[in-house]
């Protein structure tokens, strides 16, 4: 037979109530405790609020310099001429490394420009090729397990993608 083995690990996505020195309070309890844990920032559901009200008002979005953590992704449904820009393809970045999918997903829509982007991923392709093998010498890459992507469209018009930077992506870039 054939045997698969993976690991995971556990994440806790709550919210800080308290901060009090180096002890924070959650508004979620922990099913482990752990010395060790990491605490990091997740951005997206911010972002998505800030894109949502963008189109509604037919506004852009101009991101200052800053390492956003998207997880999961942003959604730009039925655009009409937004421009989503950063302050600079060097320090204004789009990590969706905690996450899956693209981290800005084009639905439908017409004259969408995205500018001035790094978008870091988890897994790049050179990084893990034919990271898994069957028995029969059959390999698996990475990004059938966890597919990440810069930008993903689907249905959007007119869309010009410039001075953006892609690393670490399990799936094509664009």
């Amino acid at each position: 037979g054939n045997m698969i083995t993976f690991s995971a690990r556990d994440q806790l996505e709550t919210t800080i109530t308290k901060i009090n020195g180096k002890v924070f309070t959650l508004a979620d309890a922990s099913n482990n405790t752990t010395s060790e844990a990491v605490v990091r920032h997740v951005d997206r559901d911010a972002i998505q609020k800030t894109i949502d009200f963008a189109l509604k008002e037919n506004l852009n979005i101009f991101f200052p310099v800053g390492r956003y953590r998207i997880p999961g992704g942003l959604r730009v449904p039925n655009a009409k001429s937004i421009r989503i820009e950063g302050a600079n393809a060097v320090t204004t970045i789009l990590d969706i490394s905690d996450g899956d999918g693209s981290c800005l997903r084009l639905q439908g829509g017409t004259e969408v420009t995205i500018r001035n982007f790094s978008m870091v991923g988890h897994t790049g392709l050179a990084e893990a090729p034919l990271s898994f093998s069957m028995v029969t010498g059959y390999g698996y890459w990475p990004n059938s397990l966890k597919g990440c992507n810069a930008i993903g469209m689907s249905g959007t018009e007119r869309v010009l993608i410039e001075n953006v930077h892609v690393s670490r992506m399990a799936n094509e870039a664009f």
